[in-house]
Protein backbone atom coordinates (compact mmCIF):
# COMPACT_ATOMS: atom_id res chain seq x y z
CA UNK A 1 0.00 0.00 0.00
CA UNK A 2 1.28 3.55 -0.35
CA UNK A 3 0.81 6.12 2.65
CA UNK A 4 0.58 9.68 2.78
CA UNK A 5 3.40 11.79 2.07
CA UNK A 6 3.82 14.39 4.65
CA UNK A 7 5.05 17.18 2.55
CA UNK A 8 5.27 16.47 -1.07
CA UNK A 9 6.50 20.11 -1.83
CA UNK A 10 9.98 18.85 0.20
CA UNK A 11 10.05 15.26 -1.14
CA UNK A 12 13.15 13.86 -2.39
CA UNK A 13 14.42 10.57 -4.34
CA UNK A 14 17.15 8.92 -2.36
CA UNK A 15 17.66 5.94 -4.14
CA UNK A 16 14.53 4.09 -5.88
CA UNK A 17 12.03 2.97 -3.54
CA UNK A 18 13.60 5.81 -0.53
CA UNK A 19 12.56 8.99 -0.26
CA UNK A 20 12.27 11.47 2.37
CA UNK A 21 10.46 15.04 2.76
CA UNK A 22 11.37 17.64 5.13
CA UNK A 23 8.89 15.93 7.93
CA UNK A 24 9.32 11.73 7.30
CA UNK A 25 11.49 9.10 5.61
CA UNK A 26 9.79 6.40 3.54
CA UNK A 27 10.82 2.84 1.70
CA UNK A 28 8.60 1.72 -0.89
CA UNK A 29 6.28 4.30 -0.29
CA UNK A 30 5.39 3.19 3.36
CA UNK A 31 6.90 5.48 6.28
CA UNK A 32 9.43 4.76 7.96
CA UNK A 33 8.93 5.05 11.72
CA UNK A 34 11.19 6.80 14.30
CA UNK A 35 13.91 8.02 10.95
CA UNK A 36 15.35 11.43 10.90
CA UNK A 37 14.75 13.25 7.69
CA UNK A 38 17.46 15.56 8.66
CA UNK A 39 20.46 13.02 9.32
CA UNK A 40 18.90 10.31 7.04
CA UNK A 41 21.56 8.76 4.82
CA UNK A 42 22.36 5.86 2.53
CA UNK A 43 24.85 3.29 3.56
CA UNK A 44 24.48 0.68 0.76
CA UNK A 45 21.46 -0.90 -0.68
CA UNK A 46 18.98 -1.39 2.15
CA UNK A 47 21.12 0.05 5.07
CA UNK A 48 20.63 3.50 6.07
CA UNK A 49 21.03 5.42 9.11
CA UNK A 50 20.44 8.87 10.62
CA UNK A 51 21.79 10.51 13.88
CA UNK A 52 20.35 7.82 16.02
CA UNK A 53 19.15 5.02 14.35
CA UNK A 54 20.48 2.30 11.69
CA UNK A 55 17.76 0.69 9.75
CA UNK A 56 17.59 -2.32 7.32
CA UNK A 57 14.79 -1.99 4.71
CA UNK A 58 12.04 0.31 7.06
CA UNK A 59 13.53 -2.15 9.84
CA UNK A 60 14.62 -0.24 13.11
CA UNK A 61 17.36 -2.32 14.18
CA UNK A 62 17.44 -2.52 18.20
CA UNK A 63 20.85 -4.81 18.29
CA UNK A 64 22.88 -2.26 16.53
CA UNK A 65 25.10 0.75 18.00
CA UNK A 66 24.54 3.43 16.42
CA UNK A 67 27.73 5.42 17.54
CA UNK A 68 30.10 2.47 16.05
CA UNK A 69 27.76 1.31 13.32
CA UNK A 70 30.00 1.15 10.13
CA UNK A 71 29.91 -0.70 7.26
CA UNK A 72 32.52 -3.30 6.06
CA UNK A 73 31.92 -4.36 2.56
CA UNK A 74 28.43 -5.20 0.84
CA UNK A 75 25.74 -6.23 2.99
CA UNK A 76 28.05 -6.92 5.78
CA UNK A 77 28.07 -4.48 8.79
CA UNK A 78 29.43 -4.24 12.04
CA UNK A 79 29.42 -1.81 15.45
CA UNK A 80 31.70 -2.60 17.99
CA UNK A 81 29.84 -5.86 19.20
CA UNK A 82 29.03 -7.69 16.73
CA UNK A 83 28.56 -8.35 12.76
CA UNK A 84 25.97 -8.29 10.63
CA UNK A 85 24.94 -9.69 7.25
CA UNK A 86 21.82 -7.82 6.03
CA UNK A 87 19.54 -7.86 9.08
CA UNK A 88 21.41 -10.93 10.59
CA UNK A 89 23.97 -11.19 13.17
CA UNK A 90 27.08 -14.01 12.35
CA UNK A 91 27.24 -15.68 15.84
CA UNK A 92 31.09 -15.38 17.11
CA UNK A 93 32.21 -13.07 14.55
CA UNK A 94 34.85 -11.15 15.89
CA UNK A 95 34.14 -7.23 14.83
CA UNK A 96 37.65 -6.22 15.76
CA UNK A 97 39.36 -8.75 13.91
CA UNK A 98 36.98 -9.11 10.30
CA UNK A 99 38.36 -8.93 7.18
CA UNK A 100 36.46 -9.14 3.40
CA UNK A 101 37.65 -10.99 0.53
CA UNK A 102 37.17 -9.95 -2.78
CA UNK A 103 34.23 -11.76 -3.56
CA UNK A 104 31.44 -9.42 -2.10
CA UNK A 105 29.42 -13.00 -0.10
CA UNK A 106 32.60 -14.42 2.21
CA UNK A 107 33.96 -12.30 5.04
CA UNK A 108 36.38 -13.79 7.85
CA UNK A 109 37.60 -13.31 11.28
CA UNK A 110 40.69 -14.16 13.40
CA UNK A 111 39.04 -17.98 14.03
CA UNK A 112 36.48 -18.59 11.00
CA UNK A 113 35.22 -17.67 7.92
CA UNK A 114 31.70 -16.82 6.99
CA UNK A 115 29.43 -17.41 4.01
CA UNK A 116 26.95 -14.23 4.01
CA UNK A 117 25.77 -15.35 8.15
CA UNK A 118 26.60 -19.30 7.90
CA UNK A 119 29.93 -20.23 9.31
CA UNK A 120 31.90 -22.65 7.13
CA UNK A 121 33.04 -25.69 8.79
CA UNK A 122 36.12 -26.69 8.55
CA UNK A 123 37.78 -23.66 6.68
CA UNK A 124 41.48 -23.92 6.61
CA UNK A 125 41.94 -20.06 7.54
CA UNK A 126 45.59 -20.14 6.27
CA UNK A 127 44.77 -21.53 2.75
CA UNK A 128 40.90 -20.44 2.46
CA UNK A 129 40.46 -18.34 -0.91
CA UNK A 130 37.43 -17.54 -2.81
CA UNK A 131 36.22 -17.95 -6.29
CA UNK A 132 34.18 -17.08 -9.23
CA UNK A 133 30.55 -18.52 -8.73
CA UNK A 134 30.13 -18.37 -5.18
CA UNK A 135 33.12 -20.78 -4.80
CA UNK A 136 35.62 -21.13 -2.54
CA UNK A 137 38.50 -23.64 -1.81
CA UNK A 138 41.35 -24.60 0.88
CA UNK A 139 44.19 -27.11 0.94
CA UNK A 140 41.69 -29.53 1.63
CA UNK A 141 38.53 -28.50 0.60
CA UNK A 142 35.48 -26.77 -2.32
CA UNK A 143 33.60 -24.78 -0.92
CA UNK A 144 29.73 -23.84 -2.35
CA UNK A 145 27.98 -20.69 -0.44
CA UNK A 146 29.02 -22.30 3.20
CA UNK A 147 28.74 -26.14 2.67
CA UNK A 148 31.70 -28.56 1.99
CA UNK A 149 31.90 -30.13 -1.01
CA UNK A 150 32.20 -33.67 -0.50
CA UNK A 151 34.41 -36.01 -3.31
CA UNK A 152 35.72 -32.83 -5.60
CA UNK A 153 38.93 -32.67 -6.25
CA UNK A 154 40.95 -29.59 -5.05
CA UNK A 155 43.79 -29.99 -7.08
CA UNK A 156 41.82 -29.71 -10.28
CA UNK A 157 39.03 -27.89 -9.37
CA UNK A 158 38.08 -24.73 -11.47
CA UNK A 159 34.81 -22.84 -11.63
CA UNK A 160 33.63 -22.70 -15.27
CA UNK A 161 31.38 -19.91 -17.59
CA UNK A 162 27.90 -21.35 -16.02
CA UNK A 163 26.73 -19.00 -13.60
CA UNK A 164 27.55 -21.21 -10.50
CA UNK A 165 29.36 -23.97 -12.41
CA UNK A 166 32.86 -25.36 -11.78
CA UNK A 167 34.21 -28.80 -12.73
CA UNK A 168 37.33 -31.52 -11.73
CA UNK A 169 38.78 -33.65 -13.22
CA UNK A 170 35.34 -36.24 -12.43
CA UNK A 171 33.35 -33.77 -14.46
CA UNK A 172 30.94 -30.83 -14.46
CA UNK A 173 29.36 -29.34 -11.35
CA UNK A 174 26.50 -26.99 -10.83
CA UNK A 175 25.29 -25.00 -7.91
CA UNK A 176 27.76 -27.32 -5.58
CA UNK A 177 26.47 -30.92 -6.96
CA UNK A 178 28.02 -33.03 -9.43
CA UNK A 179 25.97 -32.86 -12.80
Amino acid sequence: GTCKIENPNTLIDLYGIYMKDNLAVYYNNRKIIGANPKSFEIIYEEWRKDDKNVFFERKKMKNIDCESFEQVKGYFVKDYSKVFYKDSIIINANPKTIKTFDNWDFIRDDKAIFFHAKKIEKADLKTFRTLENEYAIDKNYVYFHHKKLNGVDVKTFITTEQTFGGKDRYGEIYMGKRE
